[in-house]
């Protein structure tokens, strides 16, 4: 109980030292901390079941749109709205090393589970970590640098460890695997000048010209954010072995991260089937369940009358939300997928950043994941339109980017 004030106290020493900061410094300049982010946070951060320890840290996650920025921020602290148990991917006293448990490489070296200082002897356990993301409130599938790799666009802009009051401000040109954590107060996290601002957004967009390298990505292979707060990550574990040819087991689709870094974070490999609908289920369009590395949105199993989605390479496809086909939009789909390590992969969330247009093989790139290629089958058209979609509307989303031509260019699969 001591301990636990004394973290509360100190935490509330470090926000009213940031708020001092910042009726010194006026009005926000740093391009993702608004006000309304700042408020949120400190909301977030004073919240005892926000950032206690396992096992009575509760999630916490909040989701809003900026239409001035036109980004889509969500706030969360990182835990799941489902126990998870303390977790040894190999088992107690096993090693962390893919793809049996050894603990000779270098990432996890010499460590043996639990490794998790605190942690009881059954297993690490998920710690709370604050993190902020930012995304494209505004998609455009018509943009002309689409297809990128799955990784690329990271939204994670900001995370912080209320264990040990440890902050990292995510610079995505200089990004390594392992997080820098700095200490949180030093960090004068709502300062930043227009021209710092400027800069950061210039190095943004250098890195993701399609004809250079892609950027690193800071946030251990994110490809988007469930709704329930968890971040979604790539096929792969971080030695690069897909996580259905290893028996690593997974809870709901996902599970912890070894203790180092920040600690154990939870996060999806595989489709969060327990907060889905069943994917028999017949009828409408399957619900969202999260936002991509793109904005694009994400949905269940299922397309209208409970049909398959008619799939690019990338997972996604232009197609109805609603059984009336008053909505379209490019979107993705999930999938219940176990991948035998062999043959053809389909993808389950996405495979790259879409419309595919038939070259998602253009965005396999060694820094990801040593090269793998997780590019799903595809329609055997460049572009995918599910089947159903009534014309008008898709040519009304598309024209509304400026060019209602643009369709004209590609294959499309007859729908």
């Amino acid at each position: 109980v001591k301990v636990e004030t004394l973290k509360m106290e100190t935490l509330i020493l470090v926000l009213c030292t940031l708020i001092a900061l910042n009726a010194g410094l006026g009005t926000d300049s740093k391009w993702f901390m608004t006000d309304i982010v700042r408020s949120k946070l400190i909301t977030m951060l004073t919240a005892d079941e926000c950032t206690a320890s396992w096992p009575n840290v509760q999630n916490c996650v909040e989701w809003w749109e900026d239409t001035d920025e036109k980004l889509r921020y969500v706030l969360t602290n990182s835990i799941p709205p489902y126990e998870v148990a303390p977790y040894c991917p190999f088992g107690i006293g096993k090693g962390y090393c893919l793809p049996d448990g050894a603990t000779n490489c270098s990432q996890f070296y010499g460590l043996t589970c639990p490794a998790q200082k605190g942690a009881p002897a059954t297993g690490d356990v998920e710690v709370p970590q604050v993190m902020l993301y930012a995304m494209n409130l505004y998609p455009d599938p018509t943009n002309s640098s689409l297809p990128l790799n799955l990784y690329q666009l990271n939204p994670l802009t900001w995370s912080y460890d209320p264990t040990t009051m440890m902050e990292k401000i995510v610079n995505h040109k200089e990004d390594t695997l392992q997080f820098q954590w700095t200490p949180f107060v030093e960090k004068r996290l709502f300062s930043l000048s227009n021209n710092k601002r400027l800069l950061l957004e210039e190095q943004e967009t250098e890195e993701q010209r399609p004809d250079g390298p892609p950027p690193p990505n800071a946030a251990f292979q994110t490809t988007g954010v469930h709704l329930a707060g968890i971040q979604i990550k790539g096929p792969a574990e971080a030695e690069g072995y897909n996580v259905d040819t290893v028996d690593i087991p997974l809870i709901c689709g996902g599970h912890v991260t070894p203790p180092v870094g920040a600690g154990p974070l939870y996060h999806f490999h595989k489709a969060s089937f327990c907060l889905m609908e069943n994917s028999t289920n017949t009828g409408s369009h399957s619900a969202m369940v999260g936002w991509m590395n793109d904005g694009f949105a994400m949905y269940g199993f299922n397309d209208i009358d409970g049909k398959a989605p008619v799939l690019d390479e990338c997972n996604g496809h232009f197609g109805c939300l609603d059984d009336k086909c008053e909505d379209v939009t490019y979107h993705y789909h999930s999938n219940n997928y176990t991948y035998s390590g062999k043959g053809q992969f389909t993808p389950y969330w996405t495979g790259c950043l879409g419309p595919s247009k038939g070259i998602c093989n253009t965005t396999v790139h060694q820094q990801y994941d040593n090269g793998a290629d997780w590019c799903g089958a595809g329609c055997g058209y460049q572009i995918c339109v599910q089947t159903g979609t009534n014309k008008d509307t898709l040519n009304s989303y598309i024209s509304s980017f400026g060019d209602s031509n643009w369709l004209n260019q590609f294959t499309v699969n007859p729908f």
